[in-house]
């Protein structure tokens, strides 16, 4: 559809820091339940019969509007911090919840299974500490 989506997210975390020297390692254990609008029309087509006459097919619209839970998403960010340097690691695993089947058109229908993530990320600060 034109209409926009709106998602909102709730989380809860705990993060677990430990420092040594010049260096920091923090474990953040998340977990988080994502929501969202699903806006979206569905046409499809009826064969009307007149009188016992056949008649043209009638096309019909449907618009959706839903905001459901979308996922379940449980994740393990990991930081190590020395000196202008920083490392990430967030392995994460999600189940999808909402998934939008039109029946009899598997072609328009969402497909979705629990699937493994995992993200690396270095970064580097340059300039005065």
């Amino acid at each position: 559809s034109d209409n926009p989506d709106f998602f909102a997210s709730l989380g809860f975390d705990h993060p677990f820091r430990k420092e040594k020297g010049k260096n920091i390692f923090v474990i953040i254990p998340t977990i988080t339940a994502n929501a969202g609008s699903q806006n979206f029309t569905h046409t499809y087509f009826v064969k009307r019969n007149v009188l016992l006459l056949p008649a043209a097919d009638e096309q019909l619209s449907r618009t959706s509007k839903n905001f459901k839970l979308l996922s379940y998403e449980a994740s393990v960010p990991v930081v190590f911090v020395r000196n202008k340097m920083t490392v990430t690691f967030t392995p994460g695993y999600v189940l999808p919840q909402s998934v939008i089947k039109v029946a009899g058109r598997p072609d328009l229908s969402e497909t979705a299974s629990n699937l493994v993530y995992a993200n690396l990320g270095v970064s580097f600060a340059f300039g005065k500490k």
